[in-house]
C-alpha cells in the first residue's frame, strides 16, 4: 500500500473483498498507518508488514523499518527484506519503535 494515509481507509475497503486474507501479504508505507487500523478494515487474520523508508531510499541508500504483524510468517518477512534492500538496509524493528526510528534515520 504506497498510497496517502488520508486514503489508505478508503483503498484498503475498495479491495478488501478482492483477495483471501490468509494467503496474501499487505506491505503498508503509508505514514502513521498503524498494522491495528489496517487490520480493523481488512480483517485481523491478515498478514501485514509495516515499512517506513526514509528519503535516501531514492538513490539505494535508505534504511528502512518493518514491523510485521502476528500473522506474518517468516517467509514473509524475508520477502519484505528482499523488496526494501532493493533501495538500502533494513532494520526490523517493533511498531511501538517505528516514530522513534522515524525521528532519528530521517
Amino acid at each position: 500500500m504506497a498510497v496517502k494515509p488520508n486514503i489508505i481507509e478508503t483503498v484498503l475497503s475498495e479491495i478488501k473483498e478482492n483477495f483471501d486474507q490468509k494467503d496474501k501479504l499487505v506491505i503498508s508505507i503509508a505514514a502513521g498507518v498503524k498494522i491495528e487500523n489496517i487490520e480493523s478494515i481488512i480483517g485481523s487474520s491478515t498478514k501485514i508488514i509495516r515499512a517506513m523508508p526514509n528519503t535516501p531510499a531514492s538513490i539505494m541508500e535508505g534504511v528502512t523499518a518493518i514491523c510485521p504483524n502476528s500473522n506474518a510468517q517468516s517467509k514473509d518477512i524475508e520477502n519484505a527484506k528482499i523488496l526494501f534492500e532493493c533501495v538500502g538496509k533494513i532494520a526490523l524493528i517493533n511498531e511501538k519503535d517505528i516514530d522513534i526510528f522515524t525521528a532519528l534515520i530521517g
